[in-house]
This record gives structure tokens, sequence and C-alpha cells, in this order.
């Protein structure tokens, strides 16, 4: 890379670092799994990808390669539309509320 390449990749990631700062939780939520996606894309290992997130977690959460995997596919469909419109997510949210619900192997698996 030459000297002015540096000069401008330094000044991108610079006010991308600035950007994400700026940006709602939802906004960095997309551009974080933008960036998951084309790591994966490039051929990054989603176990290093994992350790990446793991040591950029402001909440001490650790990743691993298939929470990464899952990230790709939310990224892969929303390249075409929602998985989860606006509507069902009130819809489910109310009625979590209203009904309660019972453990599920997901949640019991973490």
């Amino acid at each position: 890379m030459t000297n002015a390449q540096t000069v401008i990749q330094t000044a991108v990631d610079t006010a991308s670092d600035l950007l994400d700062k700026a940006s709602t939780t939802t906004t960095r939520s997309g551009l974080v799994a933008n960036r998951v996606a084309s790591m994966l894309h490039a051929g990054v290992a989603p176990a290093v990808v994992a350790a990446q997130l793991s040591a950029g977690s402001a909440n001490g959460q650790t990743y691993t390669p298939e929470h990464v995997q899952g990230i790709a596919m939310v990224h892969q469909d929303a390249k075409t539309k929602v998985p989860v419109t606006a509507k069902q997510a009130r819809a489910l949210t109310a009625d979590q509320q209203q009904h309660g619900s019972t453990p599920n192997a997901a949640s019991q698996a973490t």
C-alpha cells in the first residue's frame, strides 16, 4: 500500500469510527452484520470473527462460530426483505407480555 493509500484508508477508518459512535443501535447492528458477512465472504474463519466480536464487546459478550453464522444468516435474509416485520415483532411482544412463555430449547441452551 502506498503512503497516499495509507493516508486515505486512515481517514476512511476514522470517519467510519466516528459514524459508528454517533449511530443508533439499529444502525450499528446492521453495520456489524454487514462486516461479519463481508469477512466470512472473504474467507475469514467464523472462529476468528467470533474472537474479534468477543474482544470488541463492550458488554463482555462471548461469541461463538455459531453466533457468527447466525449473524450472517440474518444479513443474508435482510438482503431481500426483513425476516420479521415491525407488526410481527409487536404482536409477538404483546403476546409474550400478555401470556408469558415456557422455556424453549434455545433459551435453555444459553
